[in-house]
């Protein structure tokens, strides 16, 4: 399948900084990895707001402004439903603005799949979060206005580059593996479709099968 990616951006009437969201989630029927999706963007609203987020269940999240987190809360979205992930793949994801200003960040409802995680590492990457080693990240100032996202990849190419990042990474850190992973995702979308600058040292090295966990620029 072809590698589909569709990016807009919502008008500035509808930008609002992190601090404005609160974040909707069901843990209930959360897959491993938007467990993981939830924990890094809750770390990261954090390090960015200096204040601790409202995590609610989708019901009593309806009609706040949010950042929908997992396919649970995702479908709970009026402009979101099953047929949206009709054949992703594991990797697939969906980082979506709806109407109302909220965020959606999802793959697919696969427990195996690790879209949701994807989703969240790109929306992070896109609010201003970068990644210089596994104890050096750059946060956004927390009065910057969140972009609007429509981003929709069915299921990413390539998946030799994921598969030889776990190799990589086997003996990493959870840090580390989740900066490789990132890594891995912009490595693809740059191979594919240009919207990203060439992957640093450490990703052209992890595809090579290098062990080495210390980015370089």
């Amino acid at each position: 399948m072809k590698l589909l990616v569709i990016a807009a951006y919502l008008s500035s009437s509808l930008a609002a900084p992190l601090s404005s969201y609160l974040l909707s989630h069901d843990p209930s029927t959360a897959s491993p990895a938007e467990s993981i999706a939830l924990s890094e963007l809750t770390e990261y609203f954090k390090q960015i707001t200096d204040q601790e987020p409202v995590v609610l269940p989708p019901a009593a999240a309806a009609g706040k402004l949010q950042i929908a987190v997992g396919y649970s809360a995702a479908i709970f979205q009026s402009e979101i439903g099953p047929d949206t992930f009709t054949d992703f793949g594991l990797d697939g994801f969906v980082a979506q603005t709806t109407k109302d200003g909220s965020i959606v960040l999802s793959g697919s409802n696969d427990e195996a799949s690790k879209g949701t995680l994807y989703s969240t590492l790109h929306f992070l990457n896109e609010i201003g979060v970068e990644w210089y080693a596994s104890d050096e990240v750059s946060t956004p100032p927390p009065e910057t206005a969140i972009p609007g996202f429509n981003v929709a990849i069915p299921k990413l190419p390539l998946e030799y580059v994921f598969e030889r990042s776990e190799l990589c990474i086997a003996n990493v850190v959870t840090r580390e593996r989740i900066q490789l992973i990132l890594l891995g995702l912009i490595c693809t979308l740059c191979i594919h479709s240009r919207l990203v600058p060439l992957p640093s040292t450490l990703a052209r090295r992890c595809i090579a099968n290098e062990r080495t966990p210390v980015l370089a620029h």
